[in-house]
């Protein structure tokens, strides 16, 4: 686990451990992450040669790496996100990215009409899980995620809701399965919100007044944690914007608090198979302890 840097918060300076959601990463392992941006190309990967499950990250299909293979990228997604090393109430974040040409390339019977998902995930918290057979240990998380896309076919800015249940991410963050799943490979209890409340099935809900501007498309979330325990996420075109585009609550039975309760927030990103993402995360009107990320540097 490499350290992370030097963090000053008025006269005091803490030292922080990488605290990278999906745990550490080996040195020759790729991080989307470069501060608060996004700019990670999933197009090529290696795959080991007697580990079908081992994959890293590949600059081209002429790469080379000791005991793996590049391929073009068809299957796997890669998942990527970085917390707070610090707890909070609520904060809004605001995601603007610059919507890649969509590869066209079929994955496994889905071609994808965005680069990938942009979000912000609330509510973070962790314990310690072992498999079903105990043989394996690790860590699972339980969060709120918003998360916003460009749809390329449509020409529309969309986002979904949800609240994930004792999800565990592979620490070389790529799966071919696009659910978050538990220690024992199956698809996470998964709670979706759209505005009208809580949904069945899973699905993105458009932000028709999001355009494309200079290339760019930016969405404001903000998430509000309520003395409940429930929050309420808005999306704005701007932090700064007072109406909502969209409001959607997600209650407190889901999320399992009882009251009002300072816990982790996180970038979160999901590159497509074969995509590339680009995006930046800024978070502003942070409620609870002074928000650092690793890799930030924050000042009183």
């Amino acid at each position: 686990m490499k350290l992370s840097k030097l963090f000053k918060i008025g006269a005091v300076a803490l030292l922080a451990t990488s605290l990278c959601f999906v745990g550490c990463k080996a040195d020759d392992e790729e991080d989307a992450f470069s501060g608060d941006k996004v700019d990670f190309s999933n197009k090529y990967v290696f795959v080991s040669d007697t580990d079908s499950t081992d994959i890293k990250k590949a600059e081209s299909l002429t790469d080379t790496k000791k005991g793996y293979t590049a391929k073009e990228n068809k299957e796997y997604f890669y998942r990527a996100f970085k917390q707070t090393t610090t707890k909070h109430y609520d904060s809004t974040c605001t995601i603007t990215l610059t919507p890649n040409t969509v590869s066209g390339v079929n994955c496994n019977g889905t071609t994808y009409a965005a680069n990938g998902v942009a979000g912000f995930v609330f509510g973070l918290s962790d314990k310690s899980v072992k498999s079903s057979d105990e043989k394996t240990s690790g860590t699972a998380y339980t969060f709120g995620v918003a998360a916003v896309r460009w749809n390329s076919n449509k020409n529309k800015a969309q986002y979904y809701v949800t609240w994930e249940n004792e999800a565990v991410v592979k620490q070389n963050n790529y799966q071919t399965s696009g659910d978050f799943v538990d220690i024992d490979g199956k698809s996470v209890t998964e709670t979706v919100f759209n505005t009208a409340g809580k949904t069945a099935t899973f699905d993105w809900s458009d932000l028709s007044e999001v355009s494309k501007s200079d290339d760019t498309v930016t969405v404001a979330i903000k998430v509000t944690a309520n003395d409940d325990g429930s929050y309420t996420v808005d999306f704005f075109k701007t932090a700064d914007s007072t109406t909502p585009l969209a409001t959607v609550s997600v209650d407190a039975t889901t999320t399992g608090l009882s009251k009002k309760t300072q816990l982790k927030l996180a970038r979160y990103a999901n590159i497509y198979p074969s995509e590339h993402l680009t995006g930046e995360y800024k978070f502003s009107g942070t409620n609870g302890e002074a928000i650092v990320f690793e890799d930030d540097i924050v000042e009183e």
